[in-house]
């Protein structure tokens, strides 16, 4: 195993990859990323008022609400975020790959490039919730429309992986040793 010959960069480039997945997991799955004063939160998979009465965007009939009916949105920045999750993920296998078996300048190369796309797609994912929420749901509420913690943690785990690109993309520019 070459995990005592890797260099310290690509170690904390490991861990800081952990825990930005760790991050957008928990605000991908959670119902925070737009809140309307405190009245209400809405996730990517429901929304809630204060009585904590929740409904699920998949199925919930909005008859009576035609400006709710289209779920397209939320389905958008799932699949835009499941990518960027997958994509995060990959790349902590090749930074592992790279930990235990050889650090190798196209393995750095392959991690940087994956990073900054899953970054990019994860950047377009929340943009398209937090765009959305606050056009659909601002006139059921009418309150103030404010970002959430959960949008909070999903940013910060995309700002922890560009990190992460950048160390891998330092690292694939040190000369061979």
């Amino acid at each position: 195993m070459e995990i005592h010959n890797t260099s310290l960069v690509w170690k904390i480039n490991f861990f800081l990859q952990l825990f930005g997945l760790l991050l957008i997991v928990i605000g991908y799955s959670t119902k925070y990323i737009g809140k309307f004063d405190d009245y209400a939160h809405v996730g990517l998979w429901e929304a809630c008022d204060v009585l904590n009465s929740c409904y699920d965007f998949e199925v919930t009939s909005f008859k009576n609400e035609p400006h709710l009916i289209s779920t397209a949105w939320a389905k958008a920045a799932r699949t835009l975020l499941g990518i960027c999750m997958t994509g995060q993920s990959l790349v902590i296998l090749l930074t592992l790959s790279a930990l235990v078996i050889k650090t190798d300048k196209f393995v750095a190369w392959c991690t940087a490039g994956l990073v900054f796309f899953s970054v990019l797609v994860g950047l377009i994912g929340i943009a398209v919730a937090v765009g959305e929420i606050r056009r659909l749901f601002k006139p059921r509420y009418h309150f103030d429309y404010n970002v959430g913690w959960s949008f909070g943690l999903i940013i910060t785990s995309l700002v922890i992986f560009a990190v992460a690109g950048i160390l891998g993309a330092v690292e694939a520019r040190r000369p061979a040793s």
